[in-house]
């Protein structure tokens, strides 16, 4: 697979917004060259345009030139025909749970796709992944709106709240090429309590979005949005800069470094329609998850735009399913162990909304596993450990969200192990008579929910000598 050199990164970054302004060219990026709809292996920054004119019909100033410079380095350039990007934003089956792939609508008409149930990181709670403008009114993008209401499907049940986006701001004076601008298209909708949710995205299987990875040129991808349903593309460039039009005429420019990528449809295949906005995109083999959908230029063989997850999950503060569903647990800990009313009540208000206790324990808790699970010790007790959660990390997930008695069991089997005060403490811990019990009991619940058995097996066989010893004794094993 050609790897981008830092040159034509670099300078697509650099010539972006001067090639924007340049006749029908809607979106910018680093990527491959192409002929005859066949990538060459040559890299290129890649200049989309709505349509694709002879250099003889237009002026000097208007062509794209052939080559371009970056740190004196030369980069040649291609020039792609694309049709101009809309928002997507228009299955209308209720889901229940609520999962990824499934429409949702605000208070105000607009609908789009939720992309994947993930946490919030500030709070430890569940939300559902989607775009800004799914969820805010046309024409004004930086604030969510009055009514925050969130309904699934469009005109069916009330399951949340709009909880924020990435705002989009006003482009500055003088700009004549976009009237707002943002890094990411993206927003997240708090879930009302009685609404049950899965990790999962409908009709497509795998380790999503329990893992997020960034995009690269020649990746086939999958996505699901509520309107053309199950499709299928090649991603083609990323560092991508776009520039889309609403349905109000307004352009917005959209992207940046590690922020935007382009998918390229199958042949005689349409690129995403208005309503799949929100989608989120997948390997082909269901590998990890690498973004969300949230502009298209809806035309066969055409293309989609997708923001780059991980920057989306930075943005947002949010976490995969695996550390968000561990963080739930320390948060359960946490009020359970460290009960005083008042001083939660104050780590909250210190921490600007987000406990401020929960974050410390999770800190803890996050410099433990990657400090001291024993990765490098060959044969070590730690390094099995290790090994086996990995594996067992989306049922576990699962297992604390979806299933109380689970998450009842495995909090009181390792509550008071996660609350300790720090990482020599939780290293120094040997854990009590009942809270093996609890442990036991917590494993056979876990199988019974689809965990691995072995797995189980071994965790339990390990942690049942976890009263005989300290866990700095025990990883060493």
């Amino acid at each position: 697979m050609p790897e981008i050199p830092f040159s034509v990164r670099a300078a697509a970054r650099l010539h972006t917004d001067v090639l924007l302004r340049h006749p029908n060219v809607v979106a910018v990026g680093a990527g491959i060259r192409r002929k005859g709809g066949k990538s060459t292996g040559e890299p290129a920054v890649v200049v989309y345009v709505s349509r694709k004119l002879p250099r003889a019909q237009l002026l000097p100033g208007e062509l794209i030139p052939r080559r371009l410079f970056a740190d004196e380095e030369e980069v040649g350039t291609d020039v792609i025909q694309a049709g101009e990007p809309h928002f997507v934003a228009v299955d209308t089956k209720q889901y229940r749970p609520v999962r990824g792939g499934c429409q949702i609508a605000n208070a105000y008409g607009g609908a789009g796709t939720a992309g994947a149930v993930m946490y919030d990181r500030r709070d430890q709670r569940l939300v559902l992944l989607t775009n800004n403008h799914v969820l805010t009114n046309t024409g004004d993008p930086t604030f969510l709106p009055g009514d925050t209401r969130i309904f699934q499907p469009a005109g069916g049940g009330l399951i949340g709240a709009s909880k924020r986006v990435v705002p989009m701001f006003r482009a500055p004076l003088g700009a004549t090429d976009h009237n707002w601008f943002a890094a990411v298209d993206a927003g997240i909708v708090s879930l009302n309590s009685n609404i049950p949710a899965e990790f999962n995205v409908v009709e497509i299987n795998g380790q999503h979005p329990f893992v997020a990875l960034p995009p690269y040129e020649g990746l086939d991808v999958v996505r699901r949005g509520y309107r053309t349903q199950l499709r299928n593309g090649t991603v083609e460039a990323v560092d991508m800069t776009v520039i889309v039009t609403d349905s109000n005429k307004a352009r917005y420019k959209v992207g940046g470094a590690d922020c935007v990528f382009s998918i390229r449809s199958r042949e005689r295949e349409i690129s995403a329609m208005p309503g799949d906005s929100g989608s989120l995109v997948v390997d082909s083999g269901g590998g990890a998850a690498r973004g969300l959908v949230f502009a298209s230029d809806s035309q066969s063989g055409g293309l989609t735009w997708a923001c780059e997850l991980g920057t989306v999950m930075t943005m947002l503060e949010l976490d995969t399913p695996c550390t968000g569903a561990l963080n739930a647990l320390i948060r359960r800990a946490v009020y359970r162990r460290l009960a005083d009313p008042w001083a939660l009540a104050e780590s909250v208000l210190v921490a600007g909304g987000s406990n401020a206790l929960v974050a410390r324990q999770a800190e803890i808790v996050d410099t433990l596993r990657h400090g001291h699970l024993g990765r490098d010790v060959e044969g070590s007790a730690g390094q099995a450990v290790d090994a086996a959660l990995h594996r067992i990390a989306p049922a576990l997930a699962t297992a604390i969200t979806t299933d109380e008695d689970a998450a009842g069991l495995l909090e009181r089997a390792f509550g008071e192990w996660l609350v300790q005060p720090s990482v020599f403490d939780m290293l120094e811990y040997r854990f009590e008579e009942q809270s093996l019990f609890a442990m036991t009991a917590a494993f056979e619940r876990l199988e019974r929910l689809g965990a691995d058995p072995h797995d189980l097996e071994v965790l339990s066989g390990i942690f049942r000598r976890a009263g005989e010893r300290s866990m700095r004794e025990l990883m060493a094993v």
